[in-house]
C-alpha cells in the first residue's frame, strides 16, 4: 500500500503540477502502456479547457489500477524527461515507494557540477572571486541577486547557502564578498522565452535578474562591465544548424541567430546558450556546449590579448558547428561504415526474420556522399513481410535521394507501399505508389527545401541516430520536419535515453539508447527506441506497441587497424541488386552498351541472321525430340570449314 498512499498522500500537488501541461503526461502514460487505448480515447476527449478535470480523472483510473500500476506511475513521474516538463515533481516527497531523485535527475546533477566547477575554475584563474548558490528557486534567486547587489548581510548569504570557490572545490561562505573592477553572472537553469526557471518550476524573468545590478541598485558597480551568462533554453523549437566559414564582426548586419545582446543600460552585456524561441544543447556527459566552448575560449582568447566580443564571437562560431544534424567530419563518418545485423524475434523470442542497415561511401554523380541500405523481411503469422530502403545522404545529413518499398504478402491480396524522394533544383520531389489487391493509387508531391530546412527521411534518421550512438549525445528534445507514410509533414523528436546494461549472446554491456519519436496533431506518436553499443553497432531496436523486437545475437567483428588506415570490418549482407539504385543504374548503362555492341555486330554479319534463319525454319519443319543432338548435326558440316583467321 506503500505506492497508493504516497500518491493520495501527494494528490492534490500532482494534479496542480501535471495541470500544466496534461496532455504530455497523457501520451507518457499511454507510451508506457499504464492506460488501455480506449481510456486514453476516453480521457483525451475531454475539453483542452478542462486541464484540471483531465488529470484528476487520470490520476484516480491509475490510482485504482493496482499496487503494480501505482508504482510503475511514480517510475513515470520519475522519469528525465517528465522531471525537465515538470521541474516542481523533484520535490515530491514519494517516501518509501520511490527516492526523490531519480537516476537521470542525478546523471543531470553531475552535468551542472562539471559545467559550474569549469566556470569556477576559469573564473578565478582569471582573478575573480566565485560564489555559487545552487536550487533556487524563483523568489530565491530575486533574494540573492538583491543581496550580492549590496552584499552587506553575512548571515542573509549564508542562510542562502552561498558557496565560494577555494583550493579547487566550493566551500561555505565565510566573509561577506566585494565588488571588484568587473562583475560576472552565470546563471544554469531551464528556461522559456526571456525568462529563467527556478527549481519550483516558476519564470524569473532575465531582465530582472540583470537590472538588479544597474546604477539604481547597486552603486558599487556603476559605471564598471557587467557581464552575464546564461545557459538555459528559450524555448521548444530546434535551432537549425549552420557553418559560418568566415566569422567576422559584421557578423552584427547579418540575418543569423546573435548569442550576444546588449540592454539598454551602460556597461551591460549579456550572452546566452541559445536565441529566443530556441533550446540550448547539452552533452550527456560533459554538459552545456556553451559553457564547455566559453571556458575553452575564455582562457585562448585571454592569453591572445581578445576582448570579450571577440572570444564570444568564436563561442558563437563554436557552438554552430556542433549542432545535430549539421555537417560531419570525415573521421566521424568514417566511423559509421559498417553493418549491423539482427534477427528479429516475438515477444516468446520466436525467430520471425532479420534486419541488416550497411552505410558506405558512393558518389551520386559529382557529389560524394553516404550510401545507407536496410532491409528488414520476415513473416509474421505466416504472412511474409518487410521493407527496403536504399538513401543517398550527404554530409550534413541531407537526403539527396531515397527509395523505401515496404509490402505485406496476403494469400490473393499483395499490399504493398513505394515511396521515392529526390532532390531536383531547389525542391524535394516526392512519388508515391500505394497498391492494395488490385487498386493502386499514386500521389505526387514537392516540397521548398528552404521551407523545410532539416527534413528527414528514414534513411537519414537512421543514420543521425547512429551518429548520436557515436557521440553519446543527443541535443535536449531534437525536433525535425519529416516525411512518415503520408504527405503530411511531421515532427520527428529525437531524445537521449541514457545508459543500460543489455544482454548480448554470453555478455552483459553497456548500451546507450536513443528514442525516435514521429508525430502529427491529433495523432499517437509513433515511437521507435534504439540502443546502441559503445562502437556505434545497433543492439536493439524496437517500435513501441509491437509484437517484435530486433536484437543483436552475438557481437559484431571488432574494427582491426591496418598499420597506416583504420579500416572498418564490413559484415556479409545478402545483395539484391535490383534494389541497390547505384548497382542497378549500372546495370541498365551495361544493358545499354551491350545493346549498341551487339547491334553493330549484326550489321557487319548480315549472314548471321541469314544462317540462324534457315536453322531456325529447318527445325520447326522436322521438330525433332532431341533439339541438341539435331543442332550438332546440323552445324557439323560448317566445323569443316575454316575461316581465313584460322588457317596457318
Amino acid at each position: 500500500m506503500a505506492h497508493n498512499n504516497a500518491i493520495l498522500r501527494n494528490k492534490t500537488i500532482i494534479q496542480e503540477i501535471l495541470s500544466a501541461d496534461p496532455q504530455f503526461i497523457l501520451d507518457k502514460v499511454i507510451e508506457k502502456k499504464l492506460i488501455t487505448g480506449r481510456e486514453y480515447t476516453k480521457l483525451n476527449s475531454i475539453s483542452k479547457g478542462d486541464a484540471e478535470d483531465l488529470v484528476i480523472k487520470l490520476v484516480d483510473t491509475l490510482n485504482n489500477k493496482g499496487v503494480q500500476r501505482q508504482s510503475e506511475f511514480i517510475g513515470v513521474l520519475q522519469d528525465e524527461i517528465v522531471l525537465e516538463t515538470y521541474p516542481r515533481l523533484k520535490d515530491v516527497e514519494w517516501g518509501d515507494s520511490g527516492s526523490t531523485a531519480s537516476s537521470s535527475s542525478l546523471k543531470r546533477s553531475a552535468e551542472r557540477s562539471l559545467s559550474k566547477e569549469s566556470l569556477a575554475d576559469v573564473f578565478s584563474w582569471l582573478g575573480f572571486q566565485v560564489l555559487m548558490c545552487k536550487d533556487q528557486t524563483a523568489s530565491d534567486m530575486a533574494q540573492v541577486t538583491k543581496l550580492l547587489a549590496d552584499p552587506e548581510d553575512l548571515a542573509a548569504l549564508q542562510k542562502c547557502k552561498l558557496e565560494e570557490w577555494s583550493g579547487g572545490r566550493f566551500t561555505p561562505l565565510r566573509g561577506l564578498p566585494q565588488h571588484g573592477d568587473a562583475f560576472v553572472c552565470c546563471v544554469l537553469s531551464h528556461g522559456a522565452e526571456k525568462v529563467v526557471l527556478g527549481v519550483d518550476g516558476k519564470k524569473r524573468p532575465i531582465s530582472d535578474i540583470t537590472s538588479a545590478f544597474n546604477g539604481e541598485h547597486c552603486s558599487a558597480l556603476r559605471g564598471k562591465p557587467k557581464v552575464f551568462f546564461i545557459q538555459a533554453c528559450q524555448g521548444h523549437s530546434l535551432q537549425p544548424g549552420y557553418v559560418a566559414d568566415d566569422l567576422t564582426f559584421e557578423m552584427q548586419e547579418q540575418d543569423t541567430p546573435q548569442l550576444v545582446f546588449i540592454p539598454a543600460e551602460a556597461d551591460f552585456l549579456v550572452a546566452m546558450a541559445t536565441v529566443e524561441k530556441y533550446q540550448a544543447y547539452r552533452h550527456t556527459v560533459n554538459g552545456s556546449w556553451f559553457i564547455q566552448s566559453l571556458c575553452k575560449q575564455l582562457k585562448a582568447g585571454c592569453r591572445r590579448g581578445e576582448d570579450i566580443m571577440q572570444i564570444l564571437y568564436r563561442v558563437n562560431d563554436d557552438v554552430s558547428q556542433k549542432e545535430i544534424p549539421g555537417m560531419c567530419e570525415p573521421s566521424e563518418l568514417q566511423k559509421c561504415l559498417f553493418s549491423d545485423s539482427l534477427v528479429t524475434v516475438s515477444e516468446g523470442g520466436r525467430d520471425l526474420g532479420e534486419f541488416s542497415l550497411t552505410v558506405d561511401f558512393a558518389s551520386r554523380g559529382p557529389q560524394p556522399c553516404l550510401l545507407l541500405r536496410a532491409v528488414s523481411r520476415g513473416t509474421i503469422d505466416g504472412t511474409p513481410c518487410g521493407t527496403r530502403v536504399t538513401a543517398y545522404i550527404s554530409a550534413a545529413m541531407e537526403t539527396l535521394e531515397e527509395d523505401l518499398h515496404e509490402y505485406v504478402q496476403l494469400p490473393d491480396h499483395k499490399m504493398e507501399r513505394r515511396c521515392h524522394m529526390v532532390q531536383r533544383d531547389d525542391r524535394m520531389m516526392v512519388d508515391r505508389i500505394t497498391t492494395a489487391g488490385e487498386e493502386v493509387t499514386r500521389q505526387s508531391d514537392s516540397y521548398c527545401l528552404s521551407a523545410v530546412r532539416g527534413l528527414l527521411s528514414e534513411g537519414s534518421s537512421m543514420l543521425l541516430m547512429r551518429v548520436m550512438a557515436l557521440r553519446r549525445a543527443v541535443p535536449e528534445t531534437l525536433t525535425l520536419p519529416s516525411l512518415h507514410q503520408g504527405p503530411q509533414l511531421r515532427q520527428t523528436t529525437f531524445r537521449s535515453l541514457g545508459l543500460k546494461h543489455l544482454a548480448v549472446g554470453p555478455e552483459t554491456l553497456e548500451v546507450f539508447g536513443v528514442e525516435r519519436a514521429v508525430e502529427a496533431p491529433g495523432e499517437v506518436p509513433a515511437l521507435w527506441r534504439c540502443f546502441f553499443l559503445a562502437d556505434g553497432h545497433l543492439a536493439s531496436r524496437e517500435q513501441v506497441g509491437s509484437p517484435v523486437t530486433m536484437r543483436l545475437l552475438q557481437l559484431p567483428p571488432q574494427l582491426e587497424k591496418d598499420a597506416e588506415n583504420d579500416k572498418p570490418s564490413f559484415g556479409k549482407t545478402p545483395l539484391v541488386w535490383e534494389e541497390d539504385m547505384e548497382m542497378h543504374s549500372m546495370f541498365l548503362d551495361r544493358k545499354e552498351e551491350l545493346m549498341a555492341d551487339h547491334a553493330s555486330y549484326l550489321r557487319q554479319h548480315p549472314e548471321l541472321r541469314h544462317l540462324l534463319a534457315d536453322f531456325l525454319q529447318f527445325l520447326l519443319i522436322r521438330k525433332p525430340d532431341n533439339v541438341v543432338h539435331f543442332a550438332k548435326e546440323y552445324f557439323l558440316p560448317f566445323g569443316s570449314q575454316c575461316s581465313p583467321e584460322t588457317k596457318s
